[in-house]
């Protein structure tokens, strides 16, 4: 199911606007470009993008994290509609037809719920590829009636291809923004044409490393780091719900090989986050305690 909102770091899609002549197509890039740890204390996936016809600067980024429940969850600054400052964007693993409440949607303000509306096999010319695809929208819940409008007025309507991600888009009063290509995890789909352009915006290569063994284990564990430079780096643990458990390091150390030991022995079993800082980088790696 994860494969319907892929994160790997890298992956590249790129979509077309196509309006009525005389007005021009547009296109538009988006690129998984690194891991964030967020205000929250939550880890999320950064997605940046930018116009590429006509060019613009690159649009502000976009944060998503996938929970082990497979709902997808998009990061907001309205801390006072939704106090843990994120809410579920889409659900890959409901049946058709379930819907769920929402405390805002910056696109479809109005209607508080979102819904999986159907799973269906489409085709999509552009990558020429039929593939199964879930289509996700608003929900309206009419109690007069006792009836749920799936994709009222005004309403925006999500589709995401099994592997590749989202393939197709609308919102009001605009034409459907299609995927044109897209390189997903290593695999490329269409013809992606600008995809040297998310160089410009970031570097995605991982810098420092993070190594962690024995894993999983029992008590004790060793982290190492490999730098390639000296600088200022934080390393701490925090548990699945975002609570810190431990902070392992903070000091300008490097470059070489930084080796940390980690006890684990009262801390409850379970998979814990790595989250290291360093420079403009950061990198998070998981590991589980076994008892």
């Amino acid at each position: 199911m994860r494969a319907f909102f892929p994160t790997e770091l890298g992956s590249y899609w790129e979509y077309q606007i196509s309006y009525p002549p005389p007005e021009p197509s547009y296109r538009y890039w988006l690129s998984a470009l690194k891991d964030t740890l967020l205000p929250n204390g939550r880890i999320y996936t950064e997605f940046n993008g930018r116009y590429i016809y006509p060019s613009q600067d690159p649009s502000g980024p976009i944060y998503y994290r996938v929970d082990d429940s497979l709902q997808v969850f998009m990061y907001t600054n309205d801390s006072v509609a939704c106090p843990e400052r994120e809410f579920v964007f889409f659900k890959l693993a409901v049946r058709d037809s379930s819907i769920w409440p929402v405390c805002t949607d910056y696109l479809d303000p109005i209607y508080p719920y979102r819904a999986l509306v159907r799973t269906s096999d489409e085709y999509y010319p552009n990558i020429d590829l039929s593939l199964e695809t879930k289509i996700f929208g608003s929900a309206f819940i009419d109690l007069v009636a006792n009836d749920t409008d799936f994709y009222p007025i005004g309403s925006s309507q999500y589709r995401l291809a099994r592997g590749v991600g989202l393939v197709r888009s609308i919102y009001e009063s605009v034409p459907a923004i299609e995927l044109v290509g897209a390189i997903v995890n290593g695999t490329t789909y269409g013809t992606p044409t600008s995809v040297d352009e998310t160089n410009k915006t970031a570097d995605v290569t991982p810098d420092p490393t993070i190594h962690i063994f024995p894993q999983p284990f029992n008590g004790l564990t060793t982290v190492s780091l490999q730098l390639s430079r000296r600088e200022l780096v934080v390393v701490r643990v925090f548990d699945m719900v975002g609570r810190e458990v431990k902070q392992l390091l903070s000091d300008q150390v490097g470059p070489g090989e930084i080796n940390m030991k980690f006890d684990g022995t009262r801390l409850a079993s379970g998979v814990y986050i790595l989250v290291l800082q360093g420079g403009k980088t950061l990198q998070h790696a998981r590991f589980m305690l076994l008892r």
